[in-house]
């Protein structure tokens, strides 16, 4: 019997550590886009109001095609660790949502807190210096915000929201932070887009 036990904890364990690994990017060793969404499904379904902002990386696609992927996937694994330490201070959930994509989830927030922290994130991205194979690099972000249950009540309505805002920001070339509210407000929002797929999707 106590073999049998040991064999089943055994099992148990690797079943764990196999469901761990499923939720977690292998490349930056956080939460990918599973997590995010289980994260996000659960806030939903308590009702719990938050704000969740898609972030962005500029230029990412031509980024790849001058330096190669693995140059790339440095700068990923960097802006990992920056978006980590950030979220660590604000208490918040980040994740990557696939490509150049991250997700930061603020619970029991507001439209003015997440864009106060989008600015202290592209400030921070923007003042750091990323090394590839020795050689200095500046990157960008852009950021679009919004907040449930105000801009959407499903997964789904809140991304479209955000993929479109970061769409509209991409378009209007102003800013690279915007919350859906704000665009609505200025009429730069634009229904008819949709989405389109995340990998390989960079400004």
């Amino acid at each position: 019997i106590y073999f049998l036990l040991k064999k089943f904890n055994d099992l148990s364990i690797q079943l764990f550590a196999m469901r761990q690994l499923h939720r977690k990017d292998y490349l930056t060793n956080m939460p990918n886009n599973l997590a995010s969404e289980e994260y996000l499904q659960t806030l939903l379904n308590r009702r719990v109001p938050f704000e969740l902002l898609h972030i962005d990386i500029d230029s990412f696609k031509n980024f790849n095609a001058e330096h190669t992927y693995r140059a790339g996937d440095e700068v990923l694994r960097q802006m990992a660790r920056i978006l980590r330490k950030i979220s660590y201070e604000k208490e918040a959930f980040v994740g990557r949502i696939g490509g150049d994509e991250f997700c930061f989830i603020l619970a029991n927030s507001s439209p003015a807190n997440a864009v106060q922290i989008a600015y202290e994130i592209t400030k921070t991205v923007k003042e750091s210096t990323f090394y590839v194979q020795g050689r200095p690099f500046s990157i960008s972000v852009s950021i679009c915000a919004c907040s449930s249950p105000q801009n959407g009540k499903t997964l789904e309505e809140l991304y479209l929201c955000t993929i479109n805002g970061l769409k509209a920001i991409h378009y209007k070339e102003t800013s690279n932070i915007a919350h859906v509210n704000q665009l609505k407000l200025e009429g730069k929002l634009k229904v008819g887009y949709h989405k389109t797929e995340k990998n390989g999707s960079g400004r």
